[in-house]
């Protein structure tokens, strides 16, 4: 029996299946990684304002410092992506960060 021009072999759907895992594991892991980050400043806001003197407004500020940071980040990186696709947004912030 001949196979069709054009559809995957038993072994190509295997490569396939294997690279989507690990996309999906390594998506995974940097959602936690991401998570982490948010949840650790919150965990040690007490010892930085017993360090520092931080009155509760201050450690508000603190605090919110990193959200405000998120929600201004992301306009200009939603539009970059709307303008220019994922791909080449990712592409250039990535040799951005060198």
């Amino acid at each position: 029996m001949t196979q069709a021009v054009g559809t995957p072999t038993t072994l190509e759907k295997t490569t396939i299946a294997h690279r989507r895992l690990w996309i999906y594991f390594l998506l995974f892991l940097l959602s936690t990684v991401s998570y982490i980050d948010r949840v650790s400043i919150s965990i040690g806001a007490k010892p930085l304002a017993q360090e520092f003197s931080l009155s509760p407004v201050a450690q508000g500020y603190l605090l919110s410092s990193f959200v405000w940071t998120y929600a201004i980040c992301l306009i200009p990186i939603g539009i970059a992506v709307d303008r220019w696709g994922a791909r080449r947004t990712m592409a250039s912030a990535s040799r951005s960060g060198r």
